[in-house]
């Protein structure tokens, strides 16, 4: 969470074309670059003890971020976005949804493992638990590169172009050294 709070909130306010929409949101990414260390306080052990007013401040100052960068996404939607960006967006919501329903739906099994007393055998489904939690980690990658690749939203021509272009010249650079 500590090195990808910003890039996630980052997202969600240039989704799905580049530009940070309303104009405040770019003030809102840069807000979360000094606050990530606030996200330290929610690991165990952390400095700041749990149910503190540092702790509770942090939480809702994070509330207010993510909520803000969520209605900066709405707005887009709403008021900004062709049909084409609409499509865009759908996906993403998509992916972001069914990852946060799958990881809802799998914690229910682990917190009652957790629960559970020291040394009990774990029921056949705890693994499998595990694995679907490992698995929907891939859901949200998956629909943004959907979103991407099917909507042409960079040219992703160029970008396969110019991979393949450096890297032979690398190769052939190596080869000659060698």
């Amino acid at each position: 969470a500590f090195l990808f709070t910003a890039p996630t909130i980052a997202l969600f306010c240039i989704f799905p074309n580049g530009r940070f929409v309303p104009g405040w949101t770019r003030w809102l990414v840069l807000i979360t670059l000094p606050l990530s260390p606030l996200l330290l306080a929610y690991m165990p052990g952390s400095f700041i003890p749990e149910g503190s007013l540092l702790y509770l401040a942090a939480s809702l100052i994070w509330l207010v971020i993510i909520s803000a960068s969520v209605y900066a996404m709405i707005f887009r939607y709403r008021n900004v976005s062709s049909s084409h960006e609409k499509q865009q967006t759908k996906w993403l919501v998509y992916g972001l949804v069914s990852w946060i329903t799958i990881i809802l739906i799998v914690t229910i099994p682990y917190m009652w493992i957790v629960g559970q007393p020291p040394g009990t055998d774990f029921p056949i489904w705890a693994h499998m638990s595990a694995t679907i939690w490992f698995l929907s980690m891939n859901i949200l990658p998956i629909t943004l590169t959907i979103s991407i690749t099917r909507s042409d939203i960079w040219d992703i021509n160029l970008v396969v172009n110019r991979t393949l272009v450096y890297g032979a010249v690398t190769l052939f650079t190596m080869a000659i050294y060698i």
